[in-house]
């Protein structure tokens, strides 16, 4: 994998660029939800497990928020 370059760094260290982070971060979380909710349909998970896994998602998901440096 590639280095990125240094200017890259700085602007993701930049208000502009932690705003660009959070994009990223929020469409990422919306493919995972996306892929959770195939896979459920897939594999044919029964509804009362599906809240479950859902909730579980969304725990994950605000943990992950939770964790990541504010800017």
């Amino acid at each position: 994998m590639a280095q990125p370059k240094k200017h890259e760094w700085q602007r993701l260290q930049t208000p502009d660029g932690a705003r660009e982070l959070h994009r990223m971060l929020d469409v990422l979380l919306a493919l995972d939800r996306t892929v959770v909710e195939l896979s459920m349909r897939l594999y044919k998970i029964p509804r009362r497990h599906q809240v479950a896994m859902r909730e579980q998602n969304r725990q994950l998901h605000a943990a992950f928020r939770a964790r990541l440096p504010r800017s």
